[in-house]
């Protein structure tokens, strides 16, 4: 919303990734970025997900990635995890990571570099610190590698998807 300091473009979102049942739609703003939005299996239709809007800052980047969606937890602890970014790099065809539980992850890249991957695993248990901020106890912080067409690397970043600053300073 404009109030939160961006302007996407209103009805200019396009399906630009998928994995399953999970899709991700992507728009570009005002401010020089862009806005994406994932439409999950769990989320009713009515649920008025405004989407997220990325700073310049991790716009810029080689790689960007944020988790952006999470199912609820079954009675196992597992849920979904839904893991969305951008590679800035034409050329590259596919993303490669660990999930929490250390398996390769790969997914193709879709429309202008953006990827999504629906990623099934245990919640982690929050823990709380000293200062009392809830944070993840894993500390997840996968290892991002932009694949070409013929499996050749052309980026590779590390990436904290599920950990605060608060937690970790």
């Amino acid at each position: 919303t404009p109030q939160l300091g961006f302007h996407p473009e209103p009805g200019k979102a396009v399906f630009v990734a998928e994995d399953g049942a999970v899709s991700l739609y992507a728009t570009t703003n005002r401010e020089g970025t862009y806005c994406i939005v994932v439409d999950d299996p769990w989320k009713p239709a009515t649920a008025g997900d405004g989407g997220s809007c990325v700073s310049k800052a991790s716009a810029a980047k080689p790689i960007a990635a944020w988790v952006v969606g999470i199912s609820a937890a079954s009675k196992d602890a597992e849920a979904t995890f839904v893991v969305a970014g951008r590679v800035a790099r034409q050329e590259a065809r596919t993303i490669r990571f660990r999930d929490p539980n250390g398996t390769l992850i790969e997914r193709p890249i879709g429309a202008t570099g953006f990827f999504v991957a629906a990623l099934r695993g245990k919640v982690p248990i929050p823990v709380v610190t000293p200062n009392g901020v809830t944070c993840p106890n894993n500390g997840w912080k996968p290892t991002f590698v932009a694949l070409a067409s013929e499996g050749e690397p052309l980026l590779e970043s590390t990436i904290p998807l599920m950990a605060s600053r608060m937690c970790t300073s």
